[in-house]
């Protein structure tokens, strides 16, 4: 019988030390998954943020481009309509599609003085300001 009981102590030996010997390696591999855990979840953010400014950078240069481009128009637009209500360009459509249009004579037109328009006045009510 002591060597049952002494067999059984034994086993019961091991098994505590097998216990410690994976609570130690279970600790060690935690100690080497999670650093290199963060490693890799640092990594992939640093690259998803890289591309995600690549890709802010190539919409900010395609508004730009846009923005010239339309700055561009504008300008063409306003010198065409320069071009277009030019006292040359009015008198060549006149003739163009035969209006037949003369200056006015004497006694056509009047001097018409205008005045200054009124001040716009504020109204509070109840710290509400309301305009006219």
């Amino acid at each position: 019988m002591s060597t049952a009981i002494a067999s059984a102590k034994r086993v019961y030996r091991v098994d505590i030390d097998e216990a410690s010997t994976l609570a130690a390696h279970r600790g060690a591999v935690l100690k080497i998954f999670f650093p290199c855990l963060i490693v890799l979840a640092t990594g992939l953010a640093f690259i998803w943020l890289q591309s995600h400014t690549e890709g802010l950078r190539r919409d900010n240069a395609s508004l730009l481009e846009q923005t010239e481009n339309q700055m561009r128009q504008l300008s063409n637009l306003r010198i065409d309509q320069e071009r277009y209500t030019s006292r040359s360009e009015i008198l060549k459509r006149v003739t163009e599609y035969q209006l037949d249009l003369r200056p006015p004579m004497v006694g056509q037109t009047r001097r018409v003085a205008l005045r200054r328009q009124p001040v716009r006045q504020r109204e509070e009510e109840g710290g509400l300001v309301a305009r006219r």
